[in-house]
């Protein structure tokens, strides 16, 4: 990439000192999204504790003693970030740098608050969340939600209340409560982890954004119900996995625990009434190939990202820089993005734009990036668009390939992908090679038509 290349091999090497500069504010985005992998180690799941230190020692050495650091995520609802900061060793890395540097490292859960599962419902408890406080970015019409607004009474996070979802996504506005330990950063370092997830086939640096919200509930994952009605929870319509998903959601939006007690028994007489008749298709949650929301969501999240000032006013030239460092060398497969298996891959993919390296990561994983709704909107262009040189402007450096049609010939693991993308995204040799002669608007098009 060209960073301090002159000096590259000599203890000064300085190779984000392009980016950043002394007296910056950097913070630094890892996945954290669980504190335990109840199907394998967690290393498969959150980015580990070796990358960020790696990565935290040149942010310092760029900053010159001047500036601050911070390490903040939103991970998922019940989290235990005391234990993720345990799990990685982020704890001992700032008892180090308290004792030993000039600039401190601040650690941020920037959650604004936790929940627990009571008899189906979801219990929240208020955090501190973000020291730095929260600013809500509205980006109305220029969402990507905007496209399906009509239909925003369907909107849904699981286990959240749909109430909450619509004063916040409706056709008034479509806004995100943004911490602002990012909103007033110089500079992002996006640490994510290469991993499956079952919403979006895969996650990487646009998914791993989704966690500078403070609010589960002002996200969109998936529209309720099936395709065939306008949502994309599954395929088909299924009269017991209908009313069951009507029932789930009337139990997130009462307050009468004595209510909520029969229509959880009621809701889940009707969905695990599968196993002894199948319903129509497997899919439930969301969690399929046909999600077209949470892409919208991690689309949104992103623009904000780049283009959203310290006031959470959208201008029309980037207001931050990114460095993103992929954590490959234990991936996560299956089940992911909270029970993923392990895959040793032992990748590191390093980079400035977050499509240009989640298109190379999908080669990496063995995807097919056109098969996978994430992409599409990036793709498409537009206001405050983020994939602004096309597929032509990706430069691969690395020892065996120079352009991302090579990669997967390279670097490709062959991750198994979730169940609901299971034989739907993997990528194929002939693929690559129809592809490669392709022009931006036909593979745009080619996205309207395989979504």
């Amino acid at each position: 990439m060209g960073m301090d290349s002159r000096n590259y091999g000599r203890l000064d090497w300085n190779p984000l000192g392009g980016i950043i500069r002394p007296g910056n504010m950097i913070t630094i985005k890892p996945n954290f999204v669980g504190h335990a992998n109840p199907v394998d180690n967690v290393e498969a799941m959150i980015t580990q504790g070796c990358i960020i230190r790696a990565v935290l020692d040149y942010v310092y050495m760029a900053l010159e003693g001047r500036g601050t650091i911070t390490i903040a995520d939103a991970p998922s609802i019940d989290t235990d970030f005391d234990q993720v900061r345990k799990v990685t060793g982020i704890d001992r890395i700032a008892e180090y740098y308290e004792a030993n540097a000039e600039v401190k490292i601040n650690i941020v859960d920037m959650r604004k608050e936790v929940g627990h599962m009571r008899m189906g419902k979801l219990v929240h408890e208020e955090l501190k969340g973000d020291p730095l406080g929260y600013t809500i970015v509205d980006l109305k019409g220029d969402s990507a939600h905007a496209g399906i607004i009509g239909q925003y009474k369907k909107f849904r996070s699981f286990n959240y209340s749909k109430e909450v979802m619509m004063q916040h996504h409706n056709s008034d506005k479509n806004e995100y409560c943004i911490g602002n330990s990012v909103l007033a950063a110089d500079v992002i370092i996006n640490l994510p982890k290469l991993k499956t997830h079952n919403k979006t086939g895969m996650t990487c640096a646009l998914k791993n954004l989704v966690g500078i919200n403070g609010y589960k509930d002002w996200l969109p994952h998936h529209r309720a119900g099936p395709s065939e009605a306008g949502g994309d929870e599954y395929a088909q319509k299924d009269l017991r996995k209908d009313l069951s998903v009507m029932l789930r959601d009337e139990i997130q939006v009462t307050d009468n625990m004595l209510l909520v007690i029969p229509l959880k028994a009621l809701s889940d007489a009707l969905y695990y009434s599968k196993l002894a008749l199948p319903f129509h298709d497997q899919y439930y949650n969301g969690c399929w190939h046909g999600n077209d929301t949470l892409p919208r969501t991690i689309y949104d999240l992103n623009r904000i990202i780049f283009y959203a000032d310290r006031d959470g006013t959208m201008r029309d030239t980037a207001q931050r820089r990114m460095f993103i460092l992929v954590d490959g060398v234990i991936g996560g497969e299956k089940e992911g993005p909270q029970t993923p298996s392990a895959k040793k891959c032992g990748v590191l993919v390093a980079g400035h734009d977050p499509v240009e390296v989640d298109l190379t990561c999908s080669r990496i994983m063995g995807f097919d990036y056109l098969k996978m709704p994430m992409f599409k909107y990036p793709m498409e262009g537009g206001k405050y668009g983020l994939f602004k040189d096309g597929l032509d402007g990706i430069r691969i450096i690395s020892d065996k390939c120079r352009e991302l049609d090579g990669v997967y010939d390279a670097y490709n693991c062959n991750f198994i992908p979730s169940k609901g993308w299971l034989g739907h995204i993997e990528l194929m040799r002939s693929t690559t090679i129809e592809r490669s002669t392709m022009s931006g608007a036909e593979i745009a098009r080619t996205h309207g038509r395989t979504m």
